[in-house]
């Protein structure tokens, strides 16, 4: 069959899309710089400047800051004035690449889509192969750039809006519960859990000896080393505490094997106890992922989650699933419900019960 022509205004559209994309791809890099060398922080402290005195500021060269400026102008990630030939940043700007409080910080994400670029090639073996790849195997910014993605989601929602959507989970947070925090990475999650409900105790656990070492540090920085302790260990095998709450923050997509996880909760938890769940956003047909969230959470499912739910065997998951295939993991396990409980533009909150 002969293949018709490509109609030249869809084609030149798609073309625009792509070399955006490409630019985009390589941008990422140029931000990662730019947060490590403090650019962003000190353009919201100094205030319109030129690349001369923002890089005498640092120490930097003037000339690869000036095109630095530049390209980060052109995506409209810093702002400038022709007038008076100035850069600068808009609030809103700020809030997104230089003020590590706010809950839109997002200098986290440009870090960790760069540590899963640099796997390019061992992702491509898995392609082949289907052996693979550990999570744990991936480039150390991988974990550093997560951790700081997901802190000011959990700082500003996690306690106050997620904890609240599931029917009494905050009261039985409160009274006092013996918790599970599976996979909490550098033990952000754990940790502001612990604050938030003194009267109870966390135990997180997770598969990355490093990742683990970093949430054990956190906890004794705070003054929680008492009743917050992190150790090595499977979502699949974690130790028997006798729990009331278990929790899976963004990562039982990661799982290998989601089933056997599943059933061990349920083994674990008590008869009234609550598994509270955390996942990306994920639509439950092919074309609800069209989106830019879609966009996200696939590029990172085909360099990262999936690949890690591949070793061993296991079942991967992936980072965008529809709900009814958790729905049909957990109560295979033996739940006796699952739930949605809310919805944000990035992340669907889950509850289930024994």
């Amino acid at each position: 069959m002969t293949a018709s022509a490509p109609d030249q205004a869809n084609l030149q559209a798609l073309a625009e899309r792509m070399t955006n994309d490409v630019g985009a791809a390589l941008a990422c890099a140029v931000v990662v710089i730019g947060d490590r060398l403090g650019l962003y922080r000190a353009l919201a402290d100094i205030g319109p400047v030129d690349a001369g005195k923002l890089a005498s500021t640092l120490g930097l060269s003037a000339r690869m800051v000036a095109e630095w400026l530049l390209n980060q102008a052109a995506h409209g990630y810093i702002s400038y004035d022709p007038g008076d030939r100035a850069y600068y940043l808009s609030p809103e700007q700020e809030a997104l690449l230089a003020d590590e409080s706010s809950s839109s910080f997002l200098a986290g994400a440009f870090q960790f889509a760069t540590a899963m670029i640099k796997a390019e090639e061992r992702i491509e073996d898995t392609f082949r192969t289907g052996a693979g790849m550990r999570w744990g195997e991936h480039h150390p910014e991988l974990f550093d750039g997560l951790a700081r993605f997901s802190r000011p989601i959990y700082a500003h929602r996690l306690v106050d809006v997620f904890v609240p959507a599931v029917p009494g989970l905050a009261e039985r947070l409160a009274g006092g519960a013996v918790v599970a925090d599976i996979g909490p990475g550098h033990g952000y999650s754990t940790t502001l859990l612990a604050r938030r409900f003194p009267a109870s105790r966390f135990y997180g656990f997770d598969n990355h000896p490093a990742s683990v070492a970093a949430a054990q540090r956190l906890a004794v920085a705070q003054g929680l080393g008492d009743r917050v302790r992190f150790e090595v260990a499977e979502a699949t095998s974690f130790p028997d505490h006798g729990y009331d709450v278990i929790t899976f923050f963004n990562c039982m997509h990661d799982v290998a094997f989601a089933d056997v996880s599943a059933r061990h909760c349920h083994e674990v938890l008590h008869p009234d106890g609550y598994v509270f769940m955390v996942e990306p956003i994920g639509g439950d047909e092919v074309e609800d992922n069209f989106t830019p969230g879609g966009r996200l959470m696939s590029g990172a499912s085909v360099l990262c989650c999936t690949p890690h739910g591949m070793v061993d065997g296991g079942c991967a998951l992936g980072t965008v699933f529809a709900d009814s295939r958790l729905r049909e993991i957990m109560l295979g396990a033996g739940f006796s419900s699952f739930d949605r409980v809310m919805t944000t533009p990035y992340n669907r909150v889950f509850a289930a019960r024994p």
